[in-house]
């Protein structure tokens, strides 16, 4: 699983796991850092700059739509 892959999943993880969404809320660290993200992708998150979401979202050399587009989500459902 590529490190994208791996963003993506967390992501799309929290829409559908409401007790993981509450825990992120408490400890954001935590959770990001258990889920094995990186430090880059957890500032991304935490940042919840639509641009540095889709950076980490998407490798140099592919642009993947449906990736690209998950920070819709993210930005809809965390507010930290």
């Amino acid at each position: 699983m590529t490190e994208q892959q791996k963003l993506a999943d967390f992501i799309m993880g929290l829409t559908k796991e409401p007790q993981r969404l509450k825990a992120l809320k408490a400890n954001p660290d935590k959770v990001m850092t258990d889920a094995g993200l990186t430090a880059s992708q957890i500032d991304a998150l935490k940042s919840l700059d639509p641009m540095r979401i889709r950076q980490a979202l998407t490798s140099a050399d592919t642009k993947d739509a449906a990736a690209a587009n998950i920070q819709i989500t993210l930005v809809a459902v965390i507010k930290f």
